[in-house]
């Protein structure tokens, strides 16, 4: 028998449908779910503190990224809590990019959800690429996403990852060090630790 994971095309598993809901900010989030995604029955606790870390975080973006999106939870509460208009996320489940686009109609939202592998089909830039990175994935892997993500980052635009300490929060901050200007823990709590992770822009990488 195939194992899936979370991360990969998980059409092909059994479907069997569920609802759930969320509360942030006084608002009440409703999110259709199924197996064969990411926290099928629950908002988990590294998306609440990356929500968290990008509020404390004080960033006021016109144009974000959602990396790895699932269900569309962070997309969503991002365009309708925080009042961004141009969100957008991606995922390479199939099945988790049709319910972030049932659930941003659910709760109102205009998010631009697509499938991508990766940055493959990405064509724009962001002042923010916000990300619960699939830490299984492995290091290789994902240390190329967070290279890349930064040709896809305006001038003075950010990485804002949640990653566990018990699962490399510290290597992966000096990881990052290598390809951003600033990089800092921003929110910790319960062993997740946000990290922002800030680029000037192209006239950095000459002075």
């Amino acid at each position: 028998m195939a194992h899936h994971m979370y991360f990969d095309d998980n059409t092909m598993i059994k479907s069997d449908p569920f609802t759930f809901t969320f509360e942030y900010g006084r608002t009440i989030y409703t999110f259709d779910s199924d197996h064969g995604v990411f926290s099928k029955d629950h908002v988990d606790e590294g998306t609440k503190y990356l929500v968290e870390g990008f509020k404390v975080s004080g960033l006021k973006p016109k144009r974000v990224l959602d990396f790895g999106c699932g269900l569309g939870v962070v997309s969503i509460i991002l365009n309708r809590g925080f009042e961004i208009e141009q969100v957008e996320g991606i995922d390479v489940n199939p099945r988790a990019v049709q319910l972030a686009v049932k659930n941003g109609s659910t709760n109102g939202c205009n998010v631009n959800f697509y499938l991508s592998d990766g940055f493959t089909m990405v064509n724009g830039s962001y002042d923010l690429i916000i990300s619960n990175p699939p830490i299984r994935v492995g290091k290789t892997k994902l240390y190329h996403w967070y290279q890349q993500a930064r040709s896809y980052l305006n001038d003075h635009g950010s990485l804002m990852l949640v990653v566990r300490k018990q699962q490399g929060a510290d290597t992966t901050i000096n990881a990052l060090r290598q390809w951003y200007d600033q990089v800092k823990p921003i929110y910790k709590k319960k062993g997740f630790v946000v990290i922002q992770a800030s680029w000037y822009g192209r006239t950095s990488e000459t002075e």
